[in-house]
């Protein structure tokens, strides 16, 4: 029995033991520290950064079409085995968690005498971290981003950390490109050569405690290219089980997200935001009209104020779907961005019933699913599909193309105005010159200013769309450096905006000529 002295400066925490429900059957049980009971814990160190969710899928794309091998993996039970607290000035103490006060109570514990009589009196010390506390996902990551750039010692694996996300890994030369995406204990490694995968993930495993890695697709021990054909044990990435099929004699990978939807949908109706009647109820299409916002805020006694109960509601439908339209739904964004707005104390009761015409329509379209192109055609059989696969990646061309669109502000029949129009952007991305583009990024949302006419919104909407073009372009940029990268295309259907976006305007005096950076010039 170890007997430790607290001292003034060591702080003793809550903990609490989280049980959950595995697909398969199993039931995990976590131990999670209280952390919002710790004290004077600095704000900066709590924060943590993961892969934005667009980097990877960028990146998930170039390889695929690429022919390369991508795979997942996960560091089982990660803030544990983040580095030790050696440097911290104070210990950290568990108090027991209530759970295990009885029949509960894990063995190792009652080999060490701990009882029901004298529970209370012991602590668990955190020698590393844990989960729930704070600063433990910094700590995490800052580790183990130190682990991957040791490696230059062993002379292979020389990782640059990018500058455009911090969370992004990799070491490229014509023939050996090797990228790594870090969300969390979520690990993605895309890889030219099957065989530096395959060595990497062994020094991985003998430096972590980490699952069995999950193959995409290249997996060197398999015959087949494509190791994922169907969402039953398919690697996944934010709730998205990732797969090929084979569609009219293309392959196609798909971002599937039914999984997620069924144990989403379980929980609208245990919080009560839908009953499981009104939501079985099918609804096939919807009716744009209802999510007007002219119709959704009409100050008339049929549609009051919600209360903070039904608020609250409409917070978690909406975060619930966006998960979805955000990742393999885009075509859900806009009625859904409309919804959000009723998301405060002037929030109507259309809101709400909005909110649940668009459960209804998600639960009865539940199966759709997002398919990505992968360059590969006149195919029957998964398992003999293959991308050309690309040796030598010196003067690889990766092709950009988008597409945006806005509204414009309207004064409805009963008087609500609606000033600000709203937009939206795809991005698209491949290695094939003019076809088998594949979308990685789908954005909807207000216009910050009021526009006075559609040349304005159309123009607003387009420098929105040539900013994120930006961003990605310089991320790729930055890993690929020596390929080719024809000029971005964007596509509007507002010919006045495209002519001043392009500057070939006759017309001098636009206001948005005057913007400090029209992001879309830095694309031409």
């Amino acid at each position: 029995e170890d007997i430790i002295e607290e001292t003034p400066e060591d702080e003793v925490i809550p903990s609490i033991a989280i049980l959950a429900l595995k697909p398969d059957g199993r039931i995990k049980c976590r131990l999670v520290a209280c952390g919002n009971f710790q004290q004077d814990v600095d704000q900066e160190a709590c924060y943590s950064s993961a892969v934005d969710a667009m980097f990877w899928r960028l990146l998930l794309i170039i390889a695929i079409q690429a022919g390369w091998t991508v795979c997942g993996i996960d560091v089982s039970e990660a803030f544990t085995q983040a580095d030790r607290k050696d440097n911290i000035n104070r210990r950290t103490f568990l108090k027991l968690p209530s759970q295990w006060k009885g029949v509960l109570l894990p063995p190792s514990l009652a080999q060490r005498g701990v009882t029901v009589a004298n529970f209370d009196n012991w602590l668990l010390q955190v020698i590393s971290w844990i989960y729930g506390e704070r600063g433990a996902p910094k700590a995490w990551r800052e580790s183990f981003v130190r682990w991957l750039k040791s490696l230059k010692s062993l002379g292979k694996f020389v990782f640059v950390q990018s500058m455009y996300d911090e969370n992004v890994l990799f070491v490229v030369s014509a023939t050996a490109a090797f990228i790594i995406c870090v969300y969390v204990d979520d690990v993605w490694l895309f890889v030219q050569v099957a065989a530096d995968c395959r060595e990497f993930l062994t020094l991985l495993r003998a430096g972590y405690k980490c699952t069995d890695p999950e193959y995409l697709c290249g997996d060197p021990d398999s015959s087949s290219w494509c190791n994922a054909i169907c969402p039953k044990g398919a690697p996944s990435f934010l709730a998205c089980s990732i797969y090929f099929v084979v569609r009219h004699s293309q392959l196609f990978l798909v971002l599937d997200q039914r999984e997620y939807l069924t144990h989403a949908f379980e929980e609208l109706v245990v919080k009560e935001v839908i009953s499981r009647t009104e939501l079985e109820t099918p609804l096939q299409s919807l009716d744009c009209k209802i999510f007007a916002y002219s119709f959704l805020a009409e100050e008339i006694p049929d549609n009051p104020l919600l209360t903070s109960a039904q608020v609250k509601l409409v917070r978690i439908g909406v975060n619930t779907i966006s998960y979805v339209g955000l990742k393999s739904r885009p075509e859900l964004l806009p009625a859904l961005g409309q919804i959000a707005r009723g998301q405060t104390e002037k929030g109507r009761a259309r809101f709400l019933s909005s909110l649940l015409m668009l459960l209804r329509y998600v639960f009865t379209t539940r199966n759709r699913v997002l398919h990505l192109p992968t360059g590969v055609k006149d195919v029957t059989d998964v398992s003999k599909a293959r991308p050309k696969r690309i040796t030598d990646v010196t003067g690889m061309s990766i092709f950009r193309q988008a597409e945006f669109d806005a509204s414009l502000g309207s004064i409805a029949q009963n008087g609500i105005t609606d000033a600000h129009a709203r937009q939206g952007c795809h991005l698209f991305v491949s290695l094939y010159p003019d076809e088998f583009r594949a979308p990685f990024l789908s954005k909807c949302g207000i216009q910050p200013v009021v526009s006075i006419s559609t040349t304005d919104s159309e123009l607003i909407s387009c420098t929105s769309c040539a900013r994120e073009q930006t961003g990605s372009d310089n991320f790729v940029k930055e890993i690929f450096t020596f390929r080719l990268f024809p000029p971005a295309i964007l596509y509007g259907d507002n010919n006045a905006a495209n002519v001043i976006a392009a500057g070939t305007a006759a017309i001098r005096k636009v206001r948005h000529l005057a913007l400090p950076l029209l992001w879309v010039r830095g694309i031409m």
